[in-house]
């Protein structure tokens, strides 16, 4: 509480340097609790107290810190602002200040999932500012290394690329062993979980979910809430696709509660956005329906529009469940035409959940040639494997079909 007395006090004065040092501890006390908004603002004042006075280096951390807090609110284009103002006064021998900041950066671009190159192009740069392999015992460069290549494995996740992914993932493992903090190891098992999943076309195997278990052991109990949380939805991700809805719900409910806790935006959507999968699984309707309509909160406080896609996906089983056969098939072709708009930049996996509606319809309606067109689509690139024997079975139909 002192912090706070002394930063309200030194605020009043002209001695801003000074007052800019105590704002800068209040807001990293702030963030520390994650009191948000009050971290906002302390950071705020102590930029503006550093414009005053030649300080750059404690400006660009100041920037920094602030981009930090934004980009976990998801507000992008703030964050990038912030840590492209601090790269421009970090010193210019500080190699490993400019590369975390640099690929901070890239964060930014990878956050909004679209932007593969733009973030492939600041890690580029972050690591080429890093410069050659140091000598052993420089764990500071290591560990920024390391950060690196596991920003480059979750956006090459997002992007399909599994087999890069992997390579990077096979470099990494010997330095995560030798090198890597506890909070490295728990990512670098997240990151295991996530690729292999998507290898295996979301029908998990037991090395996916050890993965998760093992990223969950590493972080749990380290006070970094924010990633327990992340490593607490790939968990529950990776139940849900097995099946083990129970064990799932309550991975995914923790997570939430975590993300609502630190006020982590993307992590809120996700974890809204497939908790109601979870419930549409079980059948489960009247939580369906609370949960889609918390799912739309988060999506767009968080920016994601493939989620805001499996809102409406969702209102069409809601409609179809009712038997409202016209506003199924309307919510259902919304769904998957975002989902095909963003395809070729970011290809979402889960079409299945608006093309399972519209081949129902169509089916109904006698108008085979439109059910089998979105059989079809359930087998394009990306998408979540359809499990056997149902897969055979649907194959065998199109080339009935077609013959």
């Amino acid at each position: 509480e002192y912090i706070e007395t002394i930063a309200f006090h030194l605020s009043r004065t002209d001695a801003d340097a000074e007052a800019a040092a105590w704002l800068e501890k209040a807001g990293d006390r702030a963030t520390s609790i994650y009191a948000n908004d009050t971290a906002e603002t302390h950071y705020g004042n102590a930029i503006e107290r550093l414009s005053r006075v030649d300080a750059h280096s404690d400006s660009s951390r100041a920037r920094e810190k602030l981009a930090d807090l934004l980009l976990r609110e998801s507000r992008y284009e703030e964050a990038r602002t912030l840590y492209e103002e601090a790269l421009a006064q970090i010193p210019d021998g500080d190699r490993l200040w400019l590369a975390r900041v640099q690929r901070k950066i890239g964060d930014v671009w990878g956050a909004q999932r679209s932007f593969l190159e733009q973030a492939l192009a600041r890690w580029d740069a972050a690591e080429e500012t890093l410069g050659a392999e140091p000598p052993a015992d420089d764990l500071a460069w290591w560990s920024e290394w390391l950060e690196l290549q596991m920003s480059r494995m979750r956006q090459l996740y997002f992007a399909q690329r599994i087999t890069e992914s992997a390579e990077v993932a096979k470099r990494c493992r010997s330095i995560v062993d030798r090198y890597g903090t506890a909070f490295q190891r728990g990512r670098y098992f997240d990151e295991i979980c996530i690729m292999t999943m998507r290898r295996d076309g979301y029908l998990p195997s037991e090395e996916t979910i050890d993965a998760a278990r093992l990223a969950v052991e590493a972080l749990d109990g380290l006070g970094e809430a924010g990633l327990l949380g992340e490593s607490l939805f790939a968990l529950g991700f990776a139940l849900l696709w097995s099946g083990a809805f129970d064990e799932a719900e309550t991975a995914m409910l923790r997570a939430l509660d975590l993300a609502e806790r630190t006020g982590y935006a993307a992590l809120r959507s996700m974890c809204s956005t497939y908790l109601t999968v979870l419930y549409r699984k079980r059948d489960d309707v009247d939580r369906v329906r609370i949960w889609n309509e918390r799912s739309l909160q988060a999506a767009d406080e968080a920016k994601r529009g493939e989620y805001v896609a499996m809102v409406a996906a969702t209102r069409a089983w809601l409609a179809w469940k009712e038997d409202d056969l016209p506003a199924a098939e309307t919510e259902a072709r919304s769904a998957v035409a975002d989902w095909q708009s963003t395809a070729a930049s970011y290809p979402y996996m889960f079409w299945w959940a608006g093309l399972w509606i519209l081949i129902d319809v169509a089916m109904r309606q006698e108008r085979l040639a439109d059910a089998v067109e979105n059989v079809k689509m359930l087998f394009g690139p990306g998408q979540a494997k359809v499990p056997e024997p149902l897969a055979t079975v649907l194959q065998s139909s199109i080339v009935a079909w077609e013959a």
